[in-house]
């Protein structure tokens, strides 16, 4: 079976093209033109993590790489060559995005959103109709600072912190959008933040902790960090009080997805939220980022006008601090898929997620 991946060689894509090759005996990398070879870099992620010596001597025969634009119409690909790739792929896992959270609108969007409908020009090309598995993110649910998130279409009516929220929700509402006009099947994965206590290696993909740690020791004015006079980093915070986080180690959230592929009914639009049952406090995460950097944070409630431009540009940050919000769970417990017990995310998870940051 044809199995296509966008996004191999990001910090989900590599796990995901591990576990696809347990179940495949090849896989179809959609890599970006221009970009480094994908094989070599997935090659050197398997035998970090431990491969078996033969597995990663096998990978250069079980992968083909393709050089697509994601951002142009076509994938940038002549005619002849797209409608070839189009009629070759039977099954698209799209894991490629732009998830920095300081992109500038027309940025993000030129590769989460526009990217999306360009992979989905592909797929209605394709011969075979292939169905559709799409990394989203509970992210899309924006500025809602409380309640419950639904494993359903969203209307977006809290508005958004950043680019990254609205460009991906914009992503969302085209793929649904094209399973009913097509009446293809899809399967939407919500991605919390996933994260890592595994081996980091030279040139390794960062999870969203490790940003955040550059960020901090950067103290980079695009994110709008500033220190207070007593040396401590000032962040603000929309709501009454510091909010939580959703975190869940990728090595529980890849496997995840992928036995729920295996196992959903495919027909019209599912959706299923990969997440942890408990939230983190933001307070746990600033503790093991202060511990770790050797910086003191001081979270502020944001006043009445803004609190101007740092106020404006740490909306990356704002984001995280000012909700506490859930997020439903049931698909996949009706499917009766589990996450392992442990390990737990809590302070001293995340202090070994930080180890190997420096």
């Amino acid at each position: 079976m044809p199995v296509a991946v966008t996004g191999a060689t990001g910090f989900v894509g590599l796990r995901l093209v591990r576990e696809l090759l347990r179940c495949h005996p090849s896989l179809l990398l959609l890599t970006r033109a221009g970009g480094q070879a994908a094989v070599p870099r997935i090659a050197r992620f398997l035998e970090s993590a431990g491969a078996p010596e033969h597995v990663v001597r096998q990978v250069s025969g079980r992968l083909t790489e393709v050089a697509v634009d994601l951002r142009r119409p076509d994938l940038g690909l002549p005619p002849d060559a797209f409608r070839r790739l189009a009629d070759e792929v039977e099954l698209l896992w799209h894991c490629a995005a732009d998830t920095s959270l300081t992109r500038p609108r027309e940025e993000a969007r030129a590769t989460n959103t526009d990217g999306t409908r360009h992979l989905l020009g592909l797929l209605a090309q394709g011969e075979r109709r292939p169905p559709l598995c799409h990394l989203s993110t509970i992210a899309v649910a924006g500025a809602q600072r409380s309640g419950v998130v639904p494993e359903r279409e969203l209307a977006g009516a809290h508005g958004f912190h950043t680019a990254y929220e609205r460009t991906k929700f914009e992503a969302e509402a085209a793929v649904r959008a094209w399973s009913r006009e097509h009446g293809r099947p899809v399967v939407i994965f919500r991605l919390c933040g996933v994260v890592s206590d595994g081996p980091v290696y030279p040139g390794a993909p960062p999870h969203p902790l490790l940003t955040a740690v550059r960020a901090v020791r950067s103290h980079q004015a695009a994110y709008g960090l500033v220190t207070a006079d007593d040396g401590s980093i000032v962040l603000y915070r929309d709501g009454p009080r510091t909010g939580t986080v959703n975190l869940l180690p990728v090595e529980h959230a890849v496997p995840a997805m992928v036995e729920a592929a295996r196992r959903t009914a495919w027909d019209g639009t599912r959706t299923y939220h990969i997440v942890n049952p408990r939230n983190v406090p933001c307070t746990v995460v600033l503790r093991a980022l202060s511990a770790h950097c050797a910086v003191s944070f001081r979270v502020l409630p944001a006043s009445r006008d803004g609190d101007g431009e740092p106020y404006r540009l740490q909306g990356a940050f704002r984001g995280l601090l000012s909700v506490d919000r859930r997020y439903e769970n049931a698909g996949l417990a009706r499917l009766g898929v589990t996450y392992p017990p442990e390990p737990y995310v809590d302070h001293p998870y995340l202090l070994r997620t930080l180890r190997d940051s420096d």
